[in-house]
């Protein structure tokens, strides 16, 4: 099976320390925190969504965790 990869947002990336939280969480080891610049899929879902930001749509101007593959 394959994945087919799709570019959803441009983002900067704001840390790859696994430390570093992101809405109150540990970033973790397979994720990187970005900021979300601009988005071409906005009803797409977050890998980490919170209890208030859950698709990318509504993430624009904030940090999200975001899976480093």
């Amino acid at each position: 099976m394959g994945w087919q990869r799709n570019v959803v947002v441009e983002a900067t990336i704001a840390s790859t320390d696994p430390t570093v939280l992101v809405h109150h969480v540990p970033l973790g080891a397979d994720a990187w925190k970005v900021w979300i610049d601009s988005v071409v899929e906005p009803e797409a879902i977050l890998y980490r969504p919170t209890s208030d930001i859950y698709t990318i749509g509504q993430a624009v101007g904030t940090t999200v965790a975001w899976h480093k593959e």
